[in-house]
């Protein structure tokens, strides 16, 4: 998708459009110049959007002159990004509002690292409430093989200082064994939200944090 946007939109021109917030489009990031589908969340000015990237979650501002009109085959596919939290925890000091320094932490700690979304409850406030387990690889010793070791990125906050439980209840763990049942589950509709995945868990792959602590996936699929 993204490679037929980038084609679509590569060598386009500004058109004259009539833009209002709510309106869906294509529109150039200011900083990977890549083309992506959006959505117009407020107009600052006449000359500039602050536009939704729907597919990964970004927030950002670009000049009017950077958005074009969505072609109807981009409308075919439903927004790929679904809004998710991490469950049972708040931000230690300011429990409204996620620091800095922990969003920094899990930004560096998902990337480049395959992970599982492990379902904590149904939807809250339009997000919904997860813990990412992250695998990595052991390797081997002269006494042991290699192997893969799961850790909740719930536990790390916690134990790096910079989240603190809300509730008393002992998180377990998703082993290996469970993480190879995990269900993936193909997206249906178009231009509506992201459907937040029934199942207990899914396979996927978180597209930003930003710093709000809102954590954005991309559930995989075939």
């Amino acid at each position: 998708l993204m490679e037929d946007i980038g084609n679509e939109y590569r060598l386009s021109e500004d058109q004259w459009v009539t833009w209002e917030v709510g309106n869906f489009c294509a529109a150039r990031h200011p900083d990977d110049k890549r083309w992506y589908r959006a959505k117009i969340l407020s107009m600052p000015h006449k000359s500039l959007a602050e536009v939704f990237m729907v597919d990964y979650g970004y927030i950002c501002q670009v000049g009017v002159s950077e958005i074009r009109p969505l072609q109807k085959p981009f409308l075919k596919q439903m927004c790929f990004a679904f809004s998710c939290h991490l469950a049972d925890i708040v931000s230690a000091g300011d429990m409204k509002k996620w620091s800095r320094t922990a969003c920094e932490f899990m930004a560096e700690e998902v990337k480049n690292m395959k992970m599982y979304i492990q379902k904590k409850g149904n939807t809250q406030n339009d997000s919904l409430p997860i813990d990412l387990l992250m695998e990595e690889d052991i390797s081997e010793t002269a006494l042991e093989p290699s192997r893969k070791h799961y850790y909740s990125l719930t536990d790390k906050l916690i134990e790096k200082g910079l989240a603190i439980p809300i509730n008393r209840r002992k998180k377990k763990i998703l082993v290996e064994a469970e993480a190879a049942k995990i269900k993936k589950i193909q997206p249906v509709c178009y231009w509506k939200p992201a459907v937040k995945p029934m199942s207990s868990s899914i396979l996927g792959m978180p597209a930003y944090v930003d710093f709000e602590g809102i954590i954005w996936v991309q559930e995989l699929k075939e």
